[in-house]
This record gives C-alpha cells, sequence and structure tokens, in this order.
C-alpha cells in the first residue's frame, strides 16, 4: 500500500489512485466529515472487498460518492424535486440522501451500480463530498465509488488518516492523507421518497437545517 501526504488537488498521485480504483483496488481518502474507504461501485468484486475490509455483512447496503450531480442523477434513482433541493443547498457536502431507485416493468428495482452496493435494499444513498482531494479523485476516477468511512465495523469512524491505515489499510492499494478531517463527524444521511423526508442519521448537518432548505 502506497501511504503519502496529499495536499494538492493537482497532485499526480490522485490521478494513479484513480487508476487503481478502476482496476478494481481499494484506497483510504480524506473528506471534510472522516477519511473514507473508497472502491469502484460498479464492480461486485471491489464492492465485496469493501464489505471484507470493514468485517461488515454484505447483506447491509453502502452509499456512493460522485462528483457532480448529473451523475448522481443518471444512477437510476427517482430524482424528486425534494432531493434537487436539497442538493443544491448542501452539495458538494456532508449530506448522504437516499433515494428510490426506478424499477423495471416487473417492479424490480434497476441498478447503474452493483447490486452488492444496495443488498436487499430498493434505495440508494448518494454523496458529492467537499473535501477537495476526493473532489479530484473523484472527477479522475469518473466512476461512482462506494464510500463508507474507512474503520472496522462497529468503531468510532477515523479523523486521521494513521486510524484509517490501522483498521483497513491491508486491504488497500493507497492511503491518501491529508491530515485530520475539517468536521470531524459523520455526514447527516436523508431519506428523500414519496413518503416525505426522514433524517435517518443525523451527524454534521443538524435536522433544523435540513428542515429549513426545504421550507
Amino acid at each position: 500500500m502506497r501511504w503519502a501526504k496529499v495536499s494538492d488537488d493537482k497532485d499526480a498521485l490522485i490521478a494513479e489512485a484513480a487508476a487503481a480504483l478502476r482496476e478494481g483496488q481499494l484506497l483510504i481518502a480524506p473528506t471534510e466529515t472522516v477519511y473514507g474507504l473508497f472502491a469502484d461501485a460498479t464492480s461486485a468484486q471491489a464492492v465485496l472487498g469493501v464489505f471484507a475490509a470493514k468485517g461488515r455483512r454484505p447483506d447491509q447496503p453502502l452509499s456512493v460518492a460522485v462528483p457532480d450531480l448529473a451523475m448522481a442523477r443518471s444512477l437510476g434513482v427517482r430524482w424528486s424535486d425534494q432531493a434537487e433541493r436539497l442538493a443544491q443547498a448542501f452539495w458538494p457536502g456532508a449530506l448522504t440522501l437516499v433515494v428510490p431507485l426506478e424499477t423495471d416493468p416487473s417492479g424490480s428495482p434497476r441498478f447503474a451500480v452493483s447490486d452488492a452496493v444496495v443488498g436487499d435494499e430498493t434505495t440508494l444513498g448518494i454523496r458529492i463530498p467537499a473535501h477537495p482531494i476526493t473532489a479530484a479523485l473523484l472527477r479522475h476516477a469518473d466512476l461512482p465509488l462506494v464510500a463508507t468511512s474507512a474503520n472496522e465495523s462497529g468503531k468510532p469512524a477515523p479523523t486521521g488518516c494513521a486510524e484509517a491505515v490501522a483498521q483497513v489499510g491491508e486491504f488497500c492499494a493507497f492511503a491518501l492523507d491529508s491530515g485530520p478531517a475539517e468536521i470531524g463527524v459523520a455526514s447527516t444521511v436523508v431519506s428523500v421518497s414519496q413518503e416525505g423526508v426522514e433524517v435517518l442519521r443525523e451527524g454534521a448537518l443538524s435536522e433544523d437545517v435540513i428542515r429549513g432548505a426545504l421550507d
């Protein structure tokens, strides 16, 4: 594993790391909230590698990170006006939107990512991180990436690269280290569906802030 300090979003190492992702490798990278574990969300083998690294059951869904709104809307999801308003208000940033997947004529969900990402769920969690290093990584990869905290299941999410490497580094090709995470608290997870808007996990953004963006 290559563990390197990266402070410039134009560092050539970011393009190398993105190439490794496209080849099915896993890597550690910073977000503004906590350090994340990333992999190609379209590759079942890569996704299963994330579950193995975390020691997490594969029936638990994962979220994905994308570089921009256009890719978020293209992932085979039902993108509502409320989802758009929240995305415009908080992306890039510490918000994960959980939105319904489109279905085929039989009623089964259609996947633009590996079905290993969503398990038995009919929704997909999506985020656009604000951290410049990860934003550059996503642009270079040009793929939806599994994005989950870089920790063993049940342990606190790491706010520094060393913590992440200690827990999941043996499974990764790269660790991009940009110092301590700025926020240090996980993203807020919000479900947007026909039933309405529900805060599933309050994190860096408060529920009041989320509700205020919809008023």
